[in-house]
C-alpha cells in the first residue's frame, strides 16, 4: 500500500480475479494496471477493468471481440527441471501419457489393446482416469507423484500422447510443451489447446478427438 504498484499481474486464479476486478472498480488498486492470466470467460463489463489478459492459445480469442482486443498471446513455459529428467531418465521402449484434466485416456488405452507395445499412463486417481474396463496387459497405469519422476519417465519413453475428451479443450498444453523440452515427439488431440505447439507432421502428429485407429496409427508411425 506504501509502494504503490505499476501493474498488479494474476496467475491462473480464477476465484480471485473477480476480487481484483472488483478492487479496480473502485480505485482501490490506485491506478496500477491490472493484467490476468488464460481468463476466457470474462464478461464485457469485467473486461473494462482488465489492460491484458495473457492467454496460451491463440484460438481462444476469435470468437470473443472484447477479448481479443486486450488478449496477448504468450507461449505456455514448460515446467520443470529438465536437466535432472534426462540424467534420471531410464530410457524404455514405451508409449507415455499423464495428467488429469479433460483427458480421453480411455481412447489411447483402446488404441494400444492387442498391439506389441507398452503404454505408460500416469494420472491422478481412478477418476481422472475415466476408465472402469479391465486395462490390457501392455498398458501399465500409475498414481499420483512428483513433477520430478513424472519428467523423469517421461524423458525415457519413446514419444508422448496427449489425449483430450473434447475438440474444444483448452487443456493438455503443459503436458505437451513439457514432452517438447525434453525433445519427445507428440501425438496429440487437434484441438484449439495445442495447434499453437504441435503442427502436424513437424513437432508431432495431430489425431481427431476419439478417434481410436487414429490413436493406433499415429503410435505406429
Amino acid at each position: 500500500w506504501r509502494r504503490r504498484p505499476r501493474v498488479v499481474l494474476l496467475g491462473a486464479v480464477e476465484r480471485a480475479v473477480p476480487w481484483f476486478i472488483r478492487a479496480r472498480r473502485y480505485g482501490l488498486l490506485r491506478g496500477a494496471r491490472l493484467v490476468v492470466t488464460n481468463q476466457l470467460h470474462l464478461s464485457e463489463q469485467q473486461l473494462a477493468q482488465v489492460d491484458r489478459v495473457i492467454v496460451h492459445a491463440t484460438a481462444f480469442t476469435h470468437g470473443n471481440g472484447h477479448l481479443r482486443k486486450r488478449a496477448v498471446f504468450v507461449p505456455i513455459p514448460a515446467d520443470g527441471d529438465f536437466e535432472r529428467a534426462r540424467a534420471e531418465a531410464v530410457p524404455r521402449p514405451v508409449v507415455f501419457t499423464g495428467g488429469g484434466e479433460g483427458r480421453d485416456f480411455g481412447s489411447v488405452i483402446e488404441a494400444v489393446r492387442g498391439e506389441d507395445f507398452r503404454l505408460e499412463l500416469i494420472t491422478f486417481s481412478p477418476t481422472t482416469l475415466g476408465y472402469d474396463r479391465e486395462l490390457p496387459p501392455n498398458v501399465e497405469v500409475r498414481w499420483r507423484m512428483t513433477v520430478a519422476e513424472f519428467l523423469a519417465r517421461m524423458a525415457g519413453a519413446l514419444f508422448v500422447v496427449v489425449p483430450l475428451r473434447s475438440p474444444d479443450s483448452p487443456h493438455g498444453q503443459m503436458l505437451a510443451v513439457q514432452a517438447l523440452a525434453l525433445g519427445k515427439p507428440v501425438i496429440a488431440t487437434r484441438s484449439p489447446g495445442v495447434i499453437d505447439y504441435v503442427e502436424d507432421g513437424r513437432e508431432g502428429l495431430l489425431v481427431e478427438q476419439g478417434d481410436v485407429e487414429g490413436y493406433r496409427r499415429a503410435i505406429q508411425t
